[in-house]
């Protein structure tokens, strides 16, 4: 006879101390959500049934189907709902999707008052939806200034199928320079060569914007 113990398994609040968020699996997860089990089930075979029904059926969880899993009352589905409902809303506000110049000109309006030239490069992923906006350059915007290479370093590294550039007018003059035009002109280039189109420039002020696009300048 063997005189080895038996480990029991480690309860998902114990592992989450020891071991982080991350460590759990969807069916730990969940445990931590319904909290209690009943007399016939306990909390994580609940937690299997239930993870097993979100794998299966991702966009059709409805309050009638979780009421169907024995052990879960309405208590116990009204926190899931609630849980899947802020993960969809949280998905949705990062996902900044840009179809106009207008919506451009929302996202970087924090540049448009700067008293000093800001450059920004908004990398796109394939739907249009906003990756992530950054300040590249700050100071007079020329070509002496603005680096391609680093432009695209960033948008490789975002893997962006597109890239938007803004940059401020402190004068609250949009019409752009000849630099303005060159520039962006060099960049657009580069673009077509590595395969990231670049979509837009915008110069913004706090009285408005120019579109590169619009004008003709950008196609």
């Amino acid at each position: 006879m063997s005189n080895e113990k038996i480990i029991p398994p480690i309860r998902p609040r114990e592992k989450l101390k020891l071991l982080g968020i991350q460590s759990l699996s969807m069916t730990e997860l969940l445990a931590l959500i319904i909290q209690t089990g009943t007399k016939k089930r306990n909390v994580m075979q609940i937690s299997n049934r239930l993870a097993k029904l979100l794998k299966s059926e991702p966009n059709e969880i409805s309050l009638k189907k979780l009421l169907s899993i024995e052990g879960i009352g309405f208590i116990k589905a009204a926190k899931i709902l609630a849980v899947l409902e802020l993960i969809k809303r949280m998905k949705n506000d990062s996902e900044e999707s840009i179809s106009r110049a207008a919506d451009i000109y929302k996202l970087s309006f924090n540049i448009a008052k700067k008293k000093q030239e800001h450059f920004m490069l908004i990398t796109l992923n394939g739907a249009s939806c906003v990756i992530r906006k950054r300040i590249l350059f700050v100071g007079t915007i020329n070509q002496s200034i603005i680096h391609p290479r680093e432009i695209f370093h960033h948008a490789i590294q975002d893997r962006a199928a597109s890239i938007i550039l803004v940059h401020n007018h402190p004068s609250g003059n949009t019409t752009p320079s000849k630099d303005d035009v060159e520039t962006t002109s060099k960049i657009k280039r580069i673009g077509d060569l590595v395969g990231i189109n670049v979509l837009e420039h915008l110069i913004v002020s706090p009285k408005g914007y120019f579109s590169f696009y619009k004008s003709g300048l950008i196609s």
